[in-house]
């Protein structure tokens, strides 16, 4: 009899760890998906579209390096 209940008892303990196992991965998966959608409705929300692009957003100085920056996901340009 005693055997019984150590097999009841571990047959329990292996069903919750399973099940708690498979809910870590629906959660798991269910947050990188969500993280993704997000991720790339950002990159679509900030991406310029190809005509009104104005040539290259940099120009180079006298010393040919380029300058101009971008703050806040909008190109400005710094005072000389």
């Amino acid at each position: 009899m005693p055997s019984e209940n150590v097999y009841e008892k571990e047959k329990l303990l292996y069903d919750t760890a399973h099940r708690f196992m498979d809910i870590l991965w629906v959660r798991l998966l269910t947050s990188s998906i969500v993280a993704s959608g997000a991720a790339l409705i950002i990159a679509d929300s900030k991406s310029i579209p190809e005509q009104n692009r104005k040539g290259d957003h940099f120009e180079e100085n006298e010393k040919g390096k380029r300058r101009g920056r971008i703050l806040g996901g909008r190109r400005r340009w710094k005072t000389p």
